[in-house]
């Protein structure tokens, strides 16, 4: 039945959006409150509403209910899956709706704002790219925000699928949300595994100034110049435990030519349970792996903190094994190999997981 802040909702956005309004009603809503603010969550792939216990209907409300309705419209929580430990990825998801909705609508919630330096009009991607150059703690209002968007995790099936392609039917979309949905297929489309590592590695790689003698500074013709030099470090861990396969390490090898022009020094760790051995990369795989025995973490990643000062890390592994006890002081990617990555068993995980077989698809919601 109607609620009075809901027959406010549905009339103001049958006034300013319809296309969400026709949305709006075919999303159930439970009355046990979760939360201080309406929420949205997943319940066997079906969009549930939960308004807080006693909604006054503002615009606030108002605004909160466009932000959940355009991250169902852009297919939000389908993209999500694989991204589950990315902030950056959360916050441009937020941005994107936020940017969308009237600025004298969201001016009285901090969650729903713009912050300051955003790029007005950004793609996902740009959106995503921006704030992987930012310190997301500089914002715990919208880490906040982005929190709510654990409540998206469901079980598969195809009612939210459903209900945005029956509104697709009965409502004329603005050309906006309709090239935002096409910019992010196709963006999902060309998104794999390097892509992401080399956008990663491009905000992590750092720069120093040095001095050279071989050349006058072009700005004042003296001696010494001034040169750029990488101090980019890298440190591959490999799972070498038997559950790896020889194509998936291969895959990591092919792949590392592209890291060199990010990092100065890349160096190889061999590890299962125990570290078994470790190497500079010299542009090559080596001619066998040491190992093959079960997944233990902490080892190696004790064995680089202890004997490497880097300014990245990527764990090459399967996901099969036990938490490690400690968060990495530098930017942590778990590089998960196989056609059945144990994501699930991972949200402990510090770091970034990044899935190579399985890249984050439309239409599918991953538990």
């Amino acid at each position: 039945m109607p609620t009075s802040w809901s027959k406010f909702v549905c009339v103001e956005l049958l006034g300013k959006a319809p296309y969400l309004a026709d949305l709006f009603i075919r999303i159930p809503i439970h009355n046990n409150s979760i939360s201080d603010r309406l929420t949205l969550s997943i319940q066997k792939g079906h969009p549930v509403f939960y308004p807080p216990s006693d909604p006054d209907p503002s615009p606030a409300l108002l605004a909160k209910a466009q932000h959940h309705l355009l991250h169902l419209m852009l297919d939000h929580p389908h993209l999500t899956a694989s991204f589950s430990h990315d902030r950056a990825w959360h916050l441009a998801l937020d941005n994107m709706v936020n940017q969308h909705i009237p600025p004298q609508l969201r001016q009285d919630d901090p969650a729903l704002s713009i912050p300051p330096g955003f790029p007005a009009g950004s793609s996902l991607f740009q959106a995503w790219n921006w704030w992987s150059q930012q310190d997301p703690e500089e914002y715990p209002h919208l880490l906040t925000a982005i929190a709510e968007h654990q409540l998206w995790t469901g079980t598969p099936g195809q009612e939210v699928d459903t209900i945005i392609q029956s509104s697709l039917k009965t409502q004329s979309f603005p050309e906006h949300i309709l090239q935002l949905r096409e910019e992010t297929f196709a963006l999902l489309e060309g998104l794999s595994w390097q892509q992401r590592l080399i956008q990663i590695s491009g905000s992590s790689a750092s720069t120093r100034l040095s001095w050279t003698s071989r050349k006058a500074s072009r700005r004042y013709g003296t001696h010494p110049g001034i040169r750029i030099r990488s101090r980019g470090s890298l440190v591959v861990i490999l799972d070498t435990s038997g559950s790896m396969s020889p194509s998936d390490l291969n895959a990591i090898f092919t792949f590392l030519p592209e890291m060199q022009q990010y990092y100065r020094q890349i160096h190889i760790v061999e590890s299962d349970h125990q570290v078994r051995r470790s190497y500079p990369y010299q542009g090559q795989p080596p001619e066998r792996i040491e190992g093959r025995g079960d997944t233990f973490f902490q080892p190696a990643l004790d064995y680089v903190q202890q004997h490497f000062q880097c300014d990245a890390i990527w764990y090459v592994t399967d996901g099969r094994g036990t938490a490690p006890r400690v968060k990495s002081p530098v930017p942590l990617s778990w590089i998960l190999c196989g056609d059945r990555p144990a994501l699930d068993e991972m949200d402990s995980f510090p770091g970034i997981l990044i899935p190579v077989n399985i890249p984050p698809t439309p239409g599918v919601l991953l538990s």
